[in-house]
């Protein structure tokens, strides 16, 4: 995967509203499935909003997805790859609240990061995730998008695959996990660079099926043995793969990010998740304006996600 080395232009978009896409229509996908989260499908109500019924927190606010990913971005501007600083913000994010913007302690994080941040405290081990295929939720693929980003605004491409790796197996170190996040991470590259009005969306999306990959479920998605799926056969559950089908499905068979979001969401499940991949991935391709105005004008930190976003796009804090 070829890491660019200078602005891309594309009808429709640029760099700018790509990488502000990318980060905003992940939170708004984290928010729309706030409080909605391990609902099953068949009893999970129309979401059609951010402002809805039944959401633990205020309407436009995201949780651990995008509180994540806001602490990749940050190690990152301020100290480049360091997997060291990654670690360290995740736990003062969960233990002390730092980057979360209500007083208190954010939303609790899933079991698996909560075992890697653990045993990171315990024992200073900075790759401190389980490598057991038990253990192959979608904390690190939440994070994914920030990571790439600033990949975009890197010399070389030689590390990147190194990069991925290593970011994922700071907390989810299972074979399907990193072969997952190298997926995300290389469509979303890929997704920046494509104008939006191309013919073919799946086309975009399989763009990496010539990839070599390990694990058969990675292969069959980069391939895009989900795309003639009917609904009621897409799982959207936290396994890593199952939660990457399930965004990728419904940005496949969408016409706009609007409908790509909320057919995310409403697939129940593990649908905050779901939708924020859905929202990077589609974020990337259409740009922030597809996002409706809206969703930005109610979704917690706007303002702080644009920023971060044109931070990792420069490579550095823009002061």
């Amino acid at each position: 995967m070829q890491i660019i080395d200078q602005p891309f232009t594309s009808e429709g978009k640029s760099p700018a509203q790509a990488a502000e896409g990318c980060l905003l229509a992940h939170a708004c996908g984290n928010a729309l499935g706030n409080g909605y989260e391990s609902w099953p499908r068949e009893r999970l109500p129309r979401i059609d909003g951010l402002d809805m019924p039944e959401r633990f927190l205020p309407t436009g606010y995201w949780t651990d997805d995008t509180g994540l990913l806001l602490c990749l971005a940050d190690s990152l501007v301020a100290q480049g790859f360091d997997p060291r600083d990654q670690m360290q913000r995740y736990l003062a994010y969960r233990d002390q609240g730092e980057g979360w913007p209500d007083a208190g302690l954010p939303p609790p994080l899933g079991n698996t990061m909560n075992q890697a941040l653990d045993a990171f405290k315990r024992t200073d081990e900075v790759f401190a995730g389980s490598t057991s295929a038990l253990a192959s939720g979608n904390g690190a693929l939440m994070r994914m998008p920030a990571l790439a980003l600033w990949s975009l605004s890197q010399p070389s491409s030689d590390l990147l695959e190194t990069w991925i790796v290593d970011a994922t197996r700071t907390t989810h170190a299972s074979p399907l996990c990193l072969e997952a996040s190298r997926l995300l991470v290389f469509l979303l590259l890929h997704l920046f660079q494509a104008a939006p009005d191309d013919s073919s969306l799946a086309e975009q999306l399989t763009s990496q099926a010539d990839e070599i990959w390990a694990e058969e479920a990675i292969a069959d998605l980069a391939e895009g043995l989900y795309l003639e799926k009917p609904r009621d056969l897409v799982p959207s559950g936290g396994f890593v793969a199952h939660t990457l089908e399930a965004a990728l499905w419904s940005l496949a068979n969408s016409p706009d990010l609007k409908t790509a979001l909320l057919k995310a969401v409403n697939l129940g499940g593990d649908c905050d998740t779901v939708a924020a991949i859905t929202g990077a991935l589609g974020g990337a391709f259409y740009g922030v304006e597809a996002l409706p105005r809206e969703w930005r004008d109610q979704l917690l930190q706007a303002e702080r996600l644009r920023t971060t976003a044109r931070q990792l796009l420069a490579g550095n804090s823009l002061t």
